[in-house]
């Protein structure tokens, strides 16, 4: 498996909000909430074209197999404000390579932290699927979690992370 990330276009817009969907559904969120969060999972063809925005995707035997979308929050730090990973493609690393190329990204535009999201503040019950969600996210990011910030550009918690760091030989987080 060859998995490649590159800039996203403009004319992949409409998959990408697709995918976008595809994925927050499979953590067993209801149409109810979805529909709720249709603008958080919008992603347009103007956001992918903001030069203040980073938009990247996975691809897999030229599929899109997952996103993700960076926008600055001041001159230090910078939010992941979206990942997504195509329902068949969960638990083949694609997740883990985006939010590494992600501190990467950050990291080269000069960025000191990176805010990613955690939990939306208004869900007053979480589906049993998000757990393992959120489990991934602190796998990914381990012990070098600062702690939960608010999100500037969601309604939503966020963990706070140095971008000088990525994943070792093992998968596992380096500084």
């Amino acid at each position: 498996m060859t998995i490649r990330i590159r800039p996203a276009r403009k004319d992949e817009a409409g998959a990408l909000t697709e995918l976008s969907r595809r994925s927050k559904a499979y953590w067993g969120y209801d149409n109810a909430f979805l529909a709720a969060c249709a603008d958080e999972l919008y992603i347009g063809p103007a956001a992918l074209d903001d030069m203040n925005q980073t938009w990247r995707v996975a691809t897999e035997a030229d599929s899109i197999a997952g996103v993700y979308g960076l926008a600055p929050v001041n001159a230090e730090t910078v939010e992941l404000e979206a990942l997504f990973v195509e329902p068949g493609a969960i638990g083949k690393g694609i997740g883990r390579r985006l939010v590494d190329d992600a501190l990467q990204q950050a990291q080269a535009h000069g960025f000191q932290r990176m805010i990613t999201n955690r939990t939306h503040q208004h869900d007053t019950t979480v589906p049993a699927g998000i757990t393992a969600g959120l489990g991934f996210l602190q796998r990914v990011n381990g012990q070098i979690i600062d702690g939960l910030v608010a999100s500037q550009h969601s309604n939503c918690l966020a963990q706070s992370v140095p971008v000088g760091v990525g994943f070792d030989a093992h998968g596992q987080f380096a500084a």
